[in-house]
């Protein structure tokens, strides 16, 4: 395969897809038999900045939950603080409702918003971190993403998520670079346990 000069610059990685390369017909150890679906990070000598398996932009790094309490110790309420690697804004707020988390049953619930984002690295959250309070079921789809759950999820809810996500898009990069893409972590600091 090639590419035209520069098309590959700031490539992390490489994929193919299933049955994409077939097994020589005259070979009998191959017997004509299709590649499986893999993937796999690539260190680019074309650049120095950028990990394998990592892009450009703000890429998902953690999901960590975390219980609020009234004076009493009782739990009032979770929030999801989002960590990329590196700073996002200042420009427009992150899109609320494309941080999303994830039930052991697999709801999907989406951040209603407010969300905040930190001032600088050492505030807290930091210029790294998004942090949402508020999230509904999300009742989108045929079958819905929630099953028969509706309406705002409650604190007991929230903080049994087990997966943290962000659809692409969702935060700017603070240097001007590229938008985050989507990511994927497992919370942190939760009551949920994930179910096989």
């Amino acid at each position: 395969m090639s590419f035209p000069h520069g098309t590959l610059a700031n490539a992390v990685g490489a994929s193919v897809e299933d049955n994409a390369v077939q097994g020589a017909a005259n070979n009998p150890q191959a017997n004509a038999r299709g590649n499986q679906e893999d993937e796999v990070g690539v260190a680019n000598t074309n650049q120095s900045n950028v990990t394998p398996d990592r892009t450009a932009g703000p890429d998902l790094n953690a999901v960590a939950l975390t219980a609020q309490t009234n004076s009493f110790g009782q739990t009032t309420g979770y929030t999801a603080t989002y960590t990329f690697d590196e700073a996002i804004g200042p420009g427009p707020l992150p899109t609320a409702t494309s941080l999303f988390l994830y039930l052991p049953d697999g709801s999907r619930l989406i951040c209603q918003g407010p969300v905040t984002v930190g001032g600088s690295a050492s505030s807290t959250p930091t210029s790294s971190q998004v942090v949402c309070g508020t999230f509904n079921f999300d009742t989108s789809g045929t079958p819905s993403e929630s099953g028969t759950n509706t309406g705002p999820a409650t604190a007991a809810q929230i903080g049994s998520a087990v997966l943290g996500t962000v659809a692409s898009g969702a935060v700017t990069a603070a240097d001007g670079g590229p938008t985050n893409p989507e990511g994927a972590e497992p919370t942190t600091g939760g009551t949920g346990t994930k179910t096989a």
